[in-house]
Parts: structure tokens; C-alpha cells; sequence
């Protein structure tokens, strides 16, 4: 996958979980404009070493947070660490703040997954984020999955993922298997399109006849999307695709497809936003 339209940080955090003792700003080796805590979880011993990597997103780039931003995330991260994990990777949609002064930031923390296979894992995430220095929402865990690429099986290793290889909500009503070949099938698309000035990918299988018939589909990846949901409805399995920076701050391309001889084919496709 192309490494375009997202910042990756890696923060070295040192400290203890019962006390959050502060780092020098930007953390050890961490590139200017990133910010540390002491971060951990169940599985993580008191005064540990532990690099939680930072995906900001680029599509609209956030501020870098804040030592006051990280302090509350990663309270609350460690609060709400599923036993025998540990924090895995920040995840930052938004960060930006509004005509009357007050930041806005939208953060998912994932935890080191909880079930994991050659190709699939499974584990928990916690949506982190509101107005500050309003209340922020309450946060609670939900179930992502992550697959890999059919070339690289997934290892005891954990990096920072980027772009179609970050985790994305696991959809209901699917086996693992079909997980794997739907997420392999639209990788296959953006494999298979050609990088516009933009920076974003296209994929075309359009035609025009004699009489100036266009058939076929355009499907446009944008820098950095990641894979927002998948869903079915009968045979017809839908993948939307795109960059979500917050609840209705959405940009994305609905693929809707079915299954075929040899994998799937797409119906059709259309862009959307909330």
C-alpha cells in the first residue's frame, strides 16, 4: 500500500502506569511536533518502555496533539485496556479548533489484538474525542479487524499501519474467510488504478461504445483512505471506503459488489459524505 496522506509519529513514551510522569516534548526520537506520555495497559510493567506509533491523518492534517490532549487520552486509554493488552497505536482523525477558540479532536486508540491469524486479527479499539474543554463523549469499546496482505502474513510484530491496512469496524454476518477476500478485492481495485496529480488513486474499467455509450465503473481512492465498513445485503456486499474525521465528518466511495467465479465484480459505485 502507498504511504501517501498520512503522518506517521512514533513516540518513545517511559514511564510508569500507576503515576503519568511526564517525557521531555516530542518524547525521545520522536519527530518534532509529537508529544508523549507514559502510556501501558494490562500488559505493560511498571516502568516499561513502550513506542506507541501516531497516525495522524492527512487528508485534512490535524494539529499535533497537545501534552493536555495526550494526558486525558491515555488516561482514559489505560483505564479502559482490555486485560492482557496493551496500547497498540493512536490513531488521530481530527484535532483543530473552532472559530471560538475551543479544540476539537477525534482520536481511536487500539489495543494489541485479542485473536490473530496468518491473514486476520481481531481486538478492541476505544473511540477518544469532544469539545475541550467541554465533556467529552463517554467513551466505549468496540470490535476492529485488521487484514493483511496476501504477500506478508501477519507475525508477532506490531507497526503502525497506514492507508487500506489500518483496522476497520468487524462487520457482522461475515466468516473470517470472506473478511479476507472482500478486503483483498477492493486492494485489488486501488492495486490496479493509476495515481492521479491529486495524489489519488483511480481505478477505471469504463468503456464508450460507438455511439458514445460510457459502461463500466470509475471508483476514486483519495489519499490515506482506509476501509470504514463493510455490510450485506443479501448477495450484495458493500465496502465503503473513504476518511471519516469525526460523527457526519465524512468523505467516502460506496463499492458495491458481488460474488463471481474466481473472487468478486463490482455492480457499481458513487462517492458520498456526511
Amino acid at each position: 500500500m502507498s504511504k501517501r496522506g498520512w503522518a506517521v509519529f512514533t513516540v518513545l513514551l517511559v514511564g510508569s502506569i500507576a503515576g503519568c510522569q511526564s517525557v521531555s516534548e516530542g518524547g525521545v526520537g520522536a519527530p518534532t511536533g509529537a508529544e508523549g506520555k507514559p502510556a501501558g495497559g494490562e500488559g505493560t510493567s511498571a516502568g516499561a518502555v513502550q513506542v506507541v506509533p501516531v497516525v495522524y491523518d492527512a487528508t485534512s492534517p490535524p494539529e499535533p496533539l497537545t501534552p493536555e490532549q495526550w494526558e486525558r487520552i491515555l488516561k482514559v486509554a489505560k483505564e479502559h485496556c482490555p486485560k492482557g493488552r496493551s496500547i497498540w497505536f493512536l490513531w488521530v482523525h481530527s484535532n483543530n479548533r473552532a472559530y471560538d477558540g475551543r479544540v476539537q479532536h477525534w482520536t481511536s486508540v487500539y489495543y494489541s489484538p485479542e485473536k490473530q491469524t496468518a491473514r486476520l486479527r481481531r481486538g478492541s479499539c476505544l473511540p477518544t474525542g469532544g469539545w475541550v474543554p467541554a465533556r467529552e463523549q463517554p467513551p466505549i469499546r468496540s470490535e476492529y479487524c485488521q487484514v493483511s496482505l496476501p504477500s506478508e502474513a501477519f507475525g508477532d510484530k506490531l507497526s503502525a499501519p497506514q492507508g487500506l491496512l489500518l483496522p476497520f469496524p468487524a462487520p457482522e454476518g461475515f466468516s473470517d474467510d470472506e473478511i479476507v477476500d472482500v478486503v483483498d478485492f477492493v486492494r485489488s481495485l486501488w492495486s490496479r488504478g493509476k495515481t492521479a496529480d491529486d495524489g489519488s488513486r483511480v481505478y477505471s474499467d469504463e468503456k464508450v461504445s460507438e455511439g458514445g455509450t460510457v459502461t463500466g465503473t470509475r471508483i476514486r481512492f483519495g489519499r490515506g483512505d482506509s476501509i470504514l465498513s463493510m455490510t450485506r445485503d443479501g448477495e450484495v456486499v458493500t465496502i465503503s471506503v473513504g476518511s471519516c474525521q469525526g460523527p457526519l465528518a465524512a468523505l467516502y466511495t460506496v463499492i458495491r459488489c458481488v460474488k463471481s467465479e474466481g473472487g468478486y465484480k463490482v455492480i457499481d459505485a458513487f462517492g458520498g459524505c456526511s
